[in-house]
């Protein structure tokens, strides 16, 4: 998941420096989609853990829900 958005933050970058082509949208678009699918990985792994991990976990998921908030793209 972080290396996913790591990439939407170098696609990002090359938007933000010049101008946006459809295929660096679209790339951004489907590292985006990537990293919230492994999110809901993630999620459905959250759910197996034991309590006594569960905490840490769960803090570790909210963290990587809202990094992902911040990263969507606004066009």
């Amino acid at each position: 998941m972080l290396e996913k958005a790591g990439h939407i933050c170098a696609v990002e970058s090359e938007l933000l420096s010049g101008p946006g082509t459809d295929e660096l949208r679209e790339r951004r678009d489907a590292a985006f989609r990537e990293a919230w699918s492994a999110i809901g990985s993630l999620t459905d792994a959250f759910h197996r853990q034991a309590p006594s991990t569960s905490a840490v976990g769960g803090e570790l998921l909210l963290e990587a829900r809202q990094l992902m908030t911040e990263l969507a793209p606004s066009t």
